[in-house]
């Protein structure tokens, strides 16, 4: 991702001496080799390596959101590897490669950003150019110690590292800095780089294209500076002022009149809130959505040759969609695009805050498996009717297992009006199929108390 001088700029993290296997290393210094930029090309390449980190899979591509958070009570992870269920297990030790890679890449996206900003000034250009990008790498520093310190750092703080590796000598071990400082440090530092990076509807100066929010603007940096007052604000920091300015923030967003929630579909048959699924999963290029899209961590499509995802034959955008997606194991001909492992799910408390007709839910929680093995198919959807009774206005959700079982229905609606119990019945469909009723042998009761079904109770589960 970056040109080949930006390698020089080795990082805290990845240290690299060069000496003779006959010699004692312990005696030799640490060698940093300096970078230099000359031209305007070299720093925009510095600039694309410092966003690297957001992709990596410790970060975005599935750690922050998933082995090193999920396994709340939102949600679980669909596997026993203790190295992958870590908050679920609560099983993180000091020795955890996931969390050291994690530091690691923070501390990367630090370093390259320090040489952007020690190495801009030098370079011969357009002064907005320079002045953008500098902006772009002040807040992506800050931003990476935002993720240390509310990650990591408490009341004690992180190493703030503002200097190079090559102006450091040979002693790395920088101190703690305590917490409320390194908030201040990140919000001063966002603060200056939100008035030299453009409006998001600027698009990059070095660019052909139109805007994207996967590029940091100055809305992006409004609203993250009112998410880091927030956290300042709150435990264990508490500085109390700065509730006050997370109002400022958002409201110098809200007030720019740039975004709002969607209200136009982009495909036919899909709601309004689905175009930021639609949009993310094929990078902005069919639709840049630039209004309720404010910052995006960027997923080049790629064939993979190599890597996890070789010999799959299938074209990888990004992780998220395959491991929080359908789960689709048998679609693995090469003809097939598509894959999924559906890692991540959800529980039932969550998949039931959703009301009945909420069209959101099916697009951030998958309901159903896609898999051609019609003995462990699940239904795209299952319709339950109530049939007698005397009343009127019940609905219900059924669950099903990965055998196609009901194991479960919850009222949506209880109705009114029923004198007795009403008589149950389920119809289901294929992922694929929404004309051929599939599935049978499912059975339920339901109790009735003051006109309203008050529990149903599955006794056969059907297949």
């Amino acid at each position: 991702m970056h040109n080949k001088i930006f390698n020089t700029a080795l990082l805290i993290s990845s240290l690299i001496s060069v000496v003779s296997c006959r010699k004692d290393i312990s005696l030799e210094p640490i060698f940093f080799q300096p970078a230099t930029f000359t031209t305007e090309g070299q720093l925009v390449n510095q600039l694309v390596g410092t966003y690297a980190p957001l992709q990596q899979d410790v970060m975005y591509g599935q750690g922050m959101w998933g082995y090193l958070e999920a396994g709340a009570d939102e949600s679980f992870r669909n596997g026993t590897s203790a190295t992958t269920i870590l908050t679920e297990l609560y099983n993180i030790t000091n020795a955890e490669s996931n969390v050291a890679n994690h530091w690691r890449q923070l501390y990367n996206g630090v370093e390259r950003a320090n040489v952007i900003i020690d190495g801009a000034s030098r370079v011969d250009m357009d002064t907005a150019k320079r002045n953008n990008i500098v902006g772009q790498a002040k807040f992506l520093r800050a931003f990476y110690y935002f993720i240390l310190q509310s990650r990591y750092g408490g009341v004690e703080g992180v190493p703030l590292k503002k200097q190079l590796s090559t102006e450091m000598g040979t002693n790395f071990n920088i101190p703690r800095t305590p917490g409320k400082e390194v908030y201040d440090y990140i919000i001063r530092e966002m603060t200056e780089a939100e008035m030299l990076v453009p409006p998001i509807t600027a698009p990059q100066s070095w660019q052909s294209t139109a805007p994207t929010p996967t590029v940091v603007s100055r809305s992006a940096i409004q609203a993250m500076l009112a998410r880091v007052c927030l956290m300042a604000a709150g435990e264990p920091i508490k500085d109390n002022a700065r509730f006050a300015q997370a109002m400022e923030w958002s409201r110098k967003l809200i007030n720019s009149g740039l975004h709002q929630l969607n209200t136009v579909s982009l495909e036919v048959g899909t709601p309004a809130y689905a175009r930021v699924f639609i949009n993310n999963m094929q990078n902005n290029v069919k639709d840049r959505n630039t209004t309720e899209g404010i910052w995006d961590a960027a997923f080049l499509s790629k064939s993979n040759a190599t890597g996890s995802f070789a010999n799959t034959g299938y074209l990888v955008t990004q992780a998220l969609g395959a491991i929080m997606g359908v789960y689709c194991p048998d679609a693995t001909s090469t003809s097939v695009i598509g894959f999924g492992s559906g890692t991540y799910r959800v529980h039932n408390r969550l998949y039931r805050l959703y009301q009945p007709g909420d069209l959101r839910r099916d697009w951030a929680i998958a309901p159903y498996v896609y898999k051609a093995n019609a003995s462990t198919v699940r239904y795209n959807h299952l319709t339950v009717t109530f049939t007698g009774g005397g009343g009127s206005g019940a609905s219900a959700t059924a669950f099903v297992n990965s055998a196609g079982a009901i194991t479960q229905v919850v009222i949506d609606q209880p109705g009114t009006g029923y004198t007795s119990a009403p008589t149950i019945s389920f119809t289901g469909f294929a992922t694929n199929n929404t004309t051929t009723p599939i599935g049978s042998g499912a059975t339920a009761t339901a109790t009735v108390s003051g006109g309203r079904i008050t529990a149903i109770n599955v006794t056969q589960g059907g297949t």
